[in-house]
């Protein structure tokens, strides 16, 4: 299996383990017993990370007056070269932490009798998760272009 096969089988893994911990924790009716703060915590990372992503755009934008000509760091001030690192690391941090441990700790949670009402959770941070990458979809195309490559 290739790479990119393993990714979209990892992905419908995903939507699969999410349409079921969303359904029992709906059943289970834990999502009216989370709090704001819960909510709000749940839904930090992927903040985070849409707010790092357009933020680095806008920098670049301004910086560069204009898109990247070119893949890499090669004309970038050394503020915008180490904005692009420090955001590149938090997603080469935050998206492997998603895609192999989510599973696991909702796997975790669900084997643990105590540890179930956690699945909320974890199901309110994927969903943030994937709401996420699917608004950082809808940025601009040549940025997309230099941040893909």
């Amino acid at each position: 299996m290739t790479a990119s096969g393993m990714i979209w089988f990892l992905v419908l893994i995903h939507l699969a383990i999410l349409l079921a911990a969303t359904g029992w924790a709906q059943r289970q009716r834990l999502y009216f017993e989370l709090s704001w703060g819960e909510i709000l915590l749940s839904i930090l990372p992927a903040g985070a990370m849409v707010l790092s992503f357009f933020a680095l755009a806008l920098h670049m934008y301004f910086s560069l007056d204009g898109w990247p000509r070119t893949l890499g760091y090669g004309d970038f001030s050394m503020s915008l070269a180490r904005h692009a690192r420090l955001t590149l690391a938090y997603f080469d941090v935050i998206a492997p932490a998603t895609l192999f441990g989510w599973p696991v700790l909702v796997l975790i949670c669900a084997l643990m009798g105590r540890g179930r009402r956690f699945i909320a959770h974890l199901t309110v941070y994927e969903m943030a998760m994937i709401g996420g990458l699917l608004v950082m979809m809808m940025g601009p195309s040549r940025f997309l272009s230099w941040w893909w490559d």
